[in-house]
């Protein structure tokens, strides 16, 4: 009990010197003590990102609950390319290209949202030598496979409450300049090397429903296949 009573005005002579301290040191140096108003003009750098050449970078800089932007700068040169509303930035590995993700802007989006209705998204990729720009509506995700050669694009649900789960896939051949268009797919995969590329079917009629793959070396495209063969087969 004792030690307990001692205990207890020594935390307070603590709390004491460490308030009094601050409190000089406030008024010493005469910087103004910050508000929440401060707070709300602080802006934080996002988005960052280096290409594997080392040639580009990305970054975002704003404040919160405020409309992105996203910077992509050459690092040996004055290139920059601003693109607003835009944010998650990717590089393909050959630092040729960089693909985003474009949303709305901020008020439009909440405005949506209190309405119930759906906050859609554009995925955007652009030749960073040329600033050439192809975009994808209603854009859930994207990636590139390793080697640059290709890139896909997964769409968002067109019906949420829809009992199938399949969505749209584009996969863009980047090497060749086009596209094709792969319906009803619920997941999708490339292997290590970027040369297969393995996907599921969920469709409305169950039509087609499986997995399947395509071979881009091989040029095989099988379609579609039992569980037990996929796993057998060689990535």
């Amino acid at each position: 009990m004792k030690s307990s009573k001692i205990f207890i005005p020594v935390i307070l002579l603590v709390a004491l010197f460490i308030s009094a301290t601050v409190l000089f040191a406030q008024e010493d140096s005469g910087k103004k003590v910050l508000t929440i108003e401060d707070y709300e003009r602080w802006r934080s750098i996002t988005s960052t990102s280096i290409s594997d050449n080392g040639d580009w970078m990305t970054f975002g800089y704003g404040k919160r609950n405020t409309d992105d932007t996203l910077y992509v700068k050459n690092l040996e040169s004055d290139k920059l390319y601003v693109i607003p509303f835009a944010s998650r930035p990717q590089f393909s590995d050959d630092s040729k290209w960089a693909a985003y993700i474009v949303g709305l802007p901020v008020k439009e989006a909440e405005k949506l949202r209190r309405e119930n209705k759906p906050v859609t998204n554009k995925a955007e990729l652009m030749n960073l030598e040329t600033n050439d720009k192809i975009t994808w509506e209603n854009a859930a995700s994207f990636t590139f496979a390793k080697g640059s050669k290709y890139f896909v694009v997964k769409k968002t649900r067109s019906d949420p409450d829809a009992k199938h789960s399949g969505t749209d896939l584009i996969l863009r051949y980047l090497d060749k300049g086009y596209e094709e268009l792969i319906g009803n797919v619920t997941d999708f995969s490339f292997n290590k090397p970027g040369t297969i590329l393995v996907y599921t079917v969920d469709a409305a009629d169950k039509n087609g429903n499986g997995l399947y793959i395509i071979n881009f070396v091989k040029k095989i495209n099988l379609l579609p296949l039992p569980v037990w063969i996929m796993m057998c087969l060689p990535v």
